[in-house]
C-alpha cells in the first residue's frame, strides 16, 4: 500500500535542449518519486498531467503520476492510491486508465486490464471482465487473473493489469509466518516483528522492533509467487549481516502482510522477506535510528517501505560479481546496440521496432525512484517515435528482456546487441 510521506527526491523538468528529453530539480513531494511533468499532452492520451491532474476516462487517475488519456495510452495509473473514480475507464489501447480504485501496484504503475467496462483491483491480464473491489489493492500480492473476476467476484491479487509495461505478470512472494525461528552462523535470533521508522534520507523504511534497519541485498535473487526467494549471503557474510526473521510477524498497521514471506534456509532457519527480498540486520547498526549499511558496496539498502524501482544487483562473485541495473523485482536492465546514446545536446533514440519489441519491453515504469547510489542526474525520460516514454540511464535507453522470467536471468544478453547497464 502506498504510504504517503514527504521526501527529498528528483522530479522530471522539461528540458531546454529538446521538448523530448527530460532533465531533473530537486524539490519535496508528499508522494515521493520522480514524476512525469505535464508535457501539454494532459488528456490527448499521449502522456497526461502531473499528480493525476489530467485524469482520464476513468476518474482522475493515480496520486503520483497518470498516464490516463482519453483513449491512445490510456493506462499506467500510478500508484495504490490511485483511480479516484467509480471506476475504469474505457478507452485505451494497451491499458485502461485506472484501475477501479486502486490503480496499479506503487512498483510497476501499470494500468488496468487491456479491455473490459471495470477490472477489479487486480485488474486482469485480457478480458478484464467486470472486475472485484475487495482484492489486495491494486495487486499487491497473489497471482494475476485472466479474466479479472467476473461480477462482483474479487479479483485474486492480481498486479494491476496485464498492461505490457512489464514482460510478464508479476505477482509478490507470499508465504506464512514462520513461528520457529533461530540465528546463523552464531547469531542470536532476531526480535520479532517489524515497525516502520522513517530518515530524511530514505523516507519510510523497516525496522525489527528494537528499531534496528532492515536491509536487502542486491546480490539475492527476490523471489516472486512461481519462484522462491535466493539468499546469496552465506557463510560470513551472514556474521556481518544476520539474516532477520520476523517470526509471527507482527508488523505494523501500515503494512501488507501479503507482501512479507518466509524463506526457510534449512536447518531450522528461516528468514523474513519483503517484496520477495530477504531482509537482513547490519552488524554495525548497534542503536535504533542507525543506517550505516546503506549502500555498502553499492548493493545493500535499508528496505524503504516503498523499493526504489532502478536498482543495482551483483551477479555471481564467480562469473566476477559484476554490478548492474535491475528493477525492483529484481529483473535485469539492458541497452542494445542499435540506439543512440543521449548526451549534451543529444536526444536518447530508440532503434528498437519489430522483432526486437517482440524480445525487450521498453523500461517505463511511470515514476521512477533510484537507489540512493545511482546519481539522480544520471537517469532521465525521452519519448520514443511512437509518443510512448522511455526511460533512459546516462544517455542508454533500457529495456526489459520477455524471456527473462524471473530475477537474476540475463536472457536478453544473446539478443539485438543486450548488455547489462553497469552503475
Amino acid at each position: 500500500m502506498k504510504q504517503a510521506h514527504a521526501r527529498n527526491l528528483w522530479v522530471f523538468g522539461l528540458g531546454l535542449a529538446s521538448p523530448l528529453f527530460f532533465g531533473m530539480t530537486s524539490c519535496q513531494s508528499e508522494d515521493g518519486g520522480l514524476a512525469l511533468p505535464n508535457a501539454g499532452h494532459g488528456g490527448t492520451g499521449a502522456l497526461g498531467g502531473m499528480k493525476a491532474t489530467s485524469g482520464g476516462s476513468g476518474g482522475s487517475g493515480g496520486t503520483d503520476v497518470s498516464l490516463a488519456g482519453s483513449g491512445e495510452l490510456a493506462g499506467a495509473s500510478g500508484n495504490d492510491e490511485g483511480g479516484s473514480g467509480p471506476s475504469s475507464g474505457t478507452g485505451g489501447k494497451t491499458a485502461t486508465g485506472g484501475t477501479d480504485a486502486t490503480g496499479g501496484s506503487h512498483h510497476t504503475s501499470s494500468g488496468g486490464s487491456s479491455a473490459g467496462d471495470a477490472p477489479g483491483s487486480g485488474g486482469g491480464s485480457e478480458l478484464g471482465g467486470t472486475g472485484g473491489t475487495s482484492s489486495s489493492e491494486g495487486g499487491m500480492s497473489g497471482a494475476t487473473q485472466d479474466d479479472g473476476g467476473e461480477g462482483n467476484v474479487p479479483g485474486e491479487g492480481g498486479t494491476s493489469g496485464g498492461s505490457d509495461q512489464t514482460p510478464q505478470s508479476l505477482c509478490v512472494f507470499h508465504s506464512p509466518p514462520s513461528i520457529v525461528g533461530g540465528g546463523e552462523g552464531g547469531a542470536a535470533p532476531a526480535p520479532g516483528g517489524v515497525l516502520v521508522a522513517t530518515n530524511a534520507f530514505v523516507g519510510p523504511y523497516l525496522t525489527d522492533q528494537t528499531g534496528l534497519t532492515l536491509y536487502i541485498y542486491g546480490a539475492d535473487f527476490p523471489g516472486d509467487c512461481n519462484n522462491p526467494p535466493v539468499s546469496n549471503c552465506v557463510a560470513d557474510c551472514t556474521q556481518s549481516w544476520p539474516i532477520f526473521d520476523a517470526g509471527e510477524r507482527v508488523l505494523d498497521p501500515s503494512l501488507d502482510d501479503g507482501v512479507f514471506g518466509t524463506l526457510d534456509r534449512g536447518g531450522g532457519v528461516f528468514q523474513t522477506t519483503y517484496y520477495g527480498w530477504p531482509l537482513y540486520r547490519y552488524k554495525s547498526d548497534t542503536t535504533s535510528n542507525a543506517i550505516n549499511g546503506q549502500g555498502k558496496s553499492k548493493t545493500w539498502f535499508a528496505a524503504e517501505v516503498e523499493l526504489p524501482n532502478l536498482m543495482i544487483m551483483r551477479g555471481p562473485v564467480d562469473s566476477g560479481g559484476v554490478k548492474y541495473l535491475s528493477d525492483d523485482h529484481g529483473r535485469t536492465l539492458y541497452s542494445l546496440s542499435g540506439d543512440t546514446l543521449g548526451g549534451s545536446g543529444v536526444e536518447p533514440a530508440s532503434a528498437c521496432s519489430g522483432d526486437c519489441l517482440a524480445a525487450f519491453v521498453p523500461f517505463a515504469p511511470g515514476a521512477v525512484y533510484p537507489v540512493t547510489t545511482i546519481e539522480p542526474h544520471d537517469v532521465a525520460l525521452f519519448f520514443r517515435a511512437d509518443g510512448s516514454l522511455q526511460t533512459a540511464y546516462k544517455g542508454a535507453p533500457l529495456y526489459l528482456a520477455k524471456s527473462d522470467l524471473r530475477s537474476g536471468q540475463t536472457n536478453g544478453l544473446t539478443l539485438f546487441g543486450g548488455a547489462l547497464v553497469l552503475p
